[in-house]
């Protein structure tokens, strides 16, 4: 289902002010009707057609942890992120995906692991 743009709710809102249906509009933005009826509500009580702020996932891993994983990498390019991520030192563990995106974040892409047969 596609979020609605600032665009769209004021348009949205202009339309509903001017008698338009709540289904006419959701068909009209390919929305579902309950998405059209809270902003309608939002707008009615608060008088504002702003976004709903949401709260994010907390962070596993502190800035400070991510920055010495990414020292880390940066020392040892050919350190793997499974090795990194069972030897992390927090009083936790943390998933390999975990360390992948705090590398990524700073546009770091560690080596794989070599699968030598031999």
């Amino acid at each position: 289902m596609p979020r609605s743009n600032e665009n769209q709710r004021n348009r949205a809102i202009g339309h509903l002010e001017t008698g338009v249906s709540i289904s006419e509009e959701a068909r009209r933005f390919h929305l579902q009707r309950g998405i059209i009826r809270s902003q309608w509500q939002r707008f009615q009580q608060q008088g504002v057609t702003t976004d709903i702020t949401r709260s994010r996932r907390p962070r596993i891993t502190t800035h400070a942890e991510d920055r010495f994983m990414q020292l880390q990498h940066l020392r040892s390019r050919f350190l793997t992120v499974q090795s990194t991520a069972e030897n992390f030192r927090g009083s936790r563990n943390i998933n390999r995906d975990t360390v992948l995106r705090c590398l990524r974040e700073v546009e770091l892409h560690p080596h794989r692991p070599a699968n030598r047969q031999g």
